[in-house]
């Protein structure tokens, strides 16, 4: 996670008009984890496991919020708080395949099962 955090920094780096790489790439992390979430509790909710069934708006955000809350805390405690010491930890790394390929089928997935 913490690799895919510094390839998303860097590459929102070269992105001119981005003035907060750092925290957009902590936003699009947690997003990703919260799709990822999302479909978990929707397969589940299908095959009948976990069934969670909300009658009222008011209990979808009762359980959105503090989620997105949660996993935006967590994200920002390990991976945005500690960026300095992943900048120097990963700065004079070569490009590596298969880390690149990791990181954007993580992407990719996410934003195909999240659509």
């Amino acid at each position: 996670m913490k690799y895919l955090y510094f390839k998303l920094w860097q590459t929102f780096k070269k992105i001119p008009t981005n003035d907060m790489p750092a925290t957009n790439a902590m936003i699009f992390i947690s997003m990703c984890h919260f799709a990822n979430i999302f479909i978990i509790h929707l397969i589940l909710s299908l095959n009948s496991f976990a069934s969670m069934k909300f009658n009222l708006k008011s209990e979808i955000y009762a359980f959105t919020v503090p989620m997105c809350l949660l996993i935006y805390v967590l994200n920002y405690l390990y991976l945005y708080k500690n960026r300095d010491k992943l900048f120097e930890k990963y700065k004079d790394e070569s490009k590596r395949q298969i880390a690149g390929i990791v990181y954007s089928h993580f992407i990719w997935i996410s934003i195909l099962f999240g659509t």
